[in-house]
């Protein structure tokens, strides 16, 4: 059935002979039958202009939810001509584009190489689809069929939607949802943003739809087989305006402006630039209120990713120590990833970082924080990635009036550090299974023995900082389950250091156990899930009753989400610890960020 529109004369509604519609240009499926044939004859309704080309609406609408009526001609000439303007319905021929199927990214409707055939200048006034009003709500739960429930799901990369190319769900399924609007004029009404602007000038939002895991913050935590596909990217301004940089939580005016899709995501074009209402609406401080008592009773323990730290950036130096000092509180033992090494990103095969932790250290002191010894072990040269030339390693700091390393051997760059009998390490630093296949090119878990300085009490820690998700596939594109790379280097890597700690479970049940560090995954998917039961222990969010939504410490895309963890062994999870993820870096603006992960603070009894 089509409902036909009153904005443009009837003889301007009547197809030609072989006339193709937009409706069924799109059709009901992710990949049109039209897409890669050339097509002629298609009239659409003018909607909006931009500097890459047009988008029309058909001048016959079709009443079926699944199919959009928009359509995006590709054509810089068009975009830029004055004469052409909003309201004008333009007859036009060309060739539909076709994406390759083995690609990351979805397949959207757009006329290329297109050629006027007919232009009526008679103008109209194109209203846009109220998103939730005029269109179903975006469904808030499942991406797409193809998942079968979770995204997340091993093994992954399983179907492609450009070959299964299932007819489209909207009611059910985001991704259906999105591109049944393709190419279409839209409101989104009092939008909020779920990101922070990104490099690109991007900043994805919801609307006044209904969205699940929503955070006190106002953004959306990504929790298990559910990543959030209600939302949408905001890209470039059609009428060319600068956008500003945002930050979660800030809200706008409505967004009126066209969906399309780019770069793996579905976007909205606004026509003009976004206007800014309001501010987040958390008021919470960025320093911890956990403070040490200085005893066994009460151990303050930090985890910070301090984002590739390195003495030729003091700048950067400077900052991080200033949020180590202040929003961290100074705790009495802290795990910090990413450290480089003495020369910094310059690949001249030097690896100590003896100078970088002293340039931090004394910054933190400078700052108002403790007098910090620290300890690392060397990798070899450019074996453990990140950036080149930087050998990126985990260190402690740890503040000597408080705990000390426990007397003995310090482990070398190949030396694998064990439990022997008591529980005790072989080496009271040391690195686990650093020539294992598990580890390789990446960081190897760095485990440690420490004491309280009476001597009475034993602490183990291992900081980890598991292989990096680079080259995993959006979580809006084609591939389905998307690619979550580094998936299976991350179940072994969990795996080893599971067995490490489970060992020293065994012969004592009662020991203390801090497990932290940037695992790169989330403790809802596969590894950490496996981590936890097999290694026995339990993540410090569950322990402390940090609801879900509030377990973030990194934003990715449309998501806040947990990469950086804290578990610890029953022994600290039944004596009450409290701990806080302090949202120094993800409530920021992009430019305002010290490092793209926001650190932990626990404080602990190990009596």
């Amino acid at each position: 059935m089509l409902l036909y529109t009153h904005i443009v004369a009837a003889a301007a509604l009547v197809l030609s002979a072989g006339a193709v519609s937009i409706h069924d240009i799109n059709g009901k499926r992710f990949v049109s039958d039209y897409a890669g044939k050339n097509v002629s004859d298609v009239t659409g309704i003018v909607t909006a202009k931009g500097k890459a080309g047009i988008y029309l609406r058909s001048p016959e609408l079709s009443d079926d939810k699944r199919v959009s009526n928009g359509l995006f001609v590709s054509s810089a000439s068009l975009g830029k001509n004055e004469s052409i303007r909003v309201g004008h319905t333009l007859t036009l021929s060309g060739q539909m584009w076709y994406v390759d199927p083995v690609s990351s990214s979805l397949y959207t409707a757009t006329l290329k190489t297109p050629t006027v055939q007919a232009w009526n200048k008679t103008s109209h006034s194109p209203k846009p689809l109220v998103i939730g009003k005029d269109t179903p709500a975006p469904p808030n739960v499942q991406f797409t069929s193809l998942d079968n429930g979770n995204f997340l799901a091993t093994p992954n990369n399983q179907s492609r939607i450009s070959e299964k190319n299932p007819e489209l769900e909207p009611t059910k399924y985001g991704l259906d949802f999105w591109r049944s609007l393709d190419g279409e004029l839209v409101k989104i009404e009092t939008p909020i943003a779920i990101s922070k602007t990104n490099q690109y000038g991007d900043v994805w939002i919801r609307g006044n739809w209904n969205s699940t895991n929503i955070n006190k913050r106002g953004g959306l935590t990504l929790t298990a087989k559910d990543g959030n596909p209600e939302t949408i990217k905001v890209g470039d301004i059609l009428d060319g305006s600068k956008g500003e940089s945002y930050s979660i939580g800030d809200r706008f005016e409505d967004i009126v402006g066209v969906v399309n899709y780019v770069h793996g995501a579905y976007f909205v074009h606004p026509l003009g630039a976004l206007k800014k209402i309001g501010q987040a609406n958390s008021t919470a401080s960025f320093e911890t209120k956990i403070k040490s008592n200085s005893k066994c009773s009460g151990i303050t323990v930090g985890d910070y990713n301090i984002e590739n730290l390195s003495p030729a950036d003091p700048k950067h130096v400077s900052r991080v120590a200033a949020h180590i000092a202040k929003s961290l509180g100074g705790p009495d033992l802290l795990f910090v990833q990413e450290v480089q090494d003495n020369s910094g990103p310059t690949d001249d095969n030097v690896v100590d970082a003896n100078k970088t932790l002293r340039a931090l250290t004394d910054a933190i002191s400078e700052a108002g924080g403790p007098k910090y010894s620290f300890i690392d072990v060397n990798p070899a040269d450019n074996q453990d990635g990140g950036q080149p030339g930087g050998n990126i390693r985990q260190a402690y700091l740890y503040n000597k009036d408080v705990v000390r390393l426990a007397p003995g051997p310090i482990g070398g760059t190949e030396d694998a550090n064990e439990v022997v009998s008591g529980p005790a390490l072989k080496y009271k630093v040391g690195r686990i299974s650093p020539i294992s296949k598990a580890f390789n090119t990446t960081r190897k878990p760095l485990a440690a023995e420490w004491q309280t300085v009476d001597g009475n009490h034993t602490i183990f820690t291992v900081n980890v900082h598991f292989t990096m998700k680079g080259g995993s596939t959006p979580l809006t594109g084609n591939i389905r389950p998307p690619v979550n790379q580094g998936v299976d280097y991350r179940t072994e890597q969990a795996e080893k250091t599971a067995a490490f700690i489970a060992e020293i479970l065994k012969q004592d049940k009662n020991a203390s156990v801090i497990f932290a560090g940037d695992a790169n995954e989330f403790p809802v998917a596969g590894p950490m899930v496996m981590f936890a039961k097999k290694s026995g222990l339990k993540l410090i969010d569950e322990v402390v009753g940090i609801e879900p939504n509030e377990r973030y410490s990194y934003t990715y895309e449309n998501n806040m989400q947990q990469l950086d963890v804290m578990y610890v062994s029953e022994s600290i999870a039944s004596k009450k610890p409290i701990a806080e993820h302090l949202h120094v870096n993800t409530w920021v603006t992009y430019e305002e960020q010290v490092s793209d992960h926001d650190p932990t603070v626990a404080k602990i009894n190990v009596c």
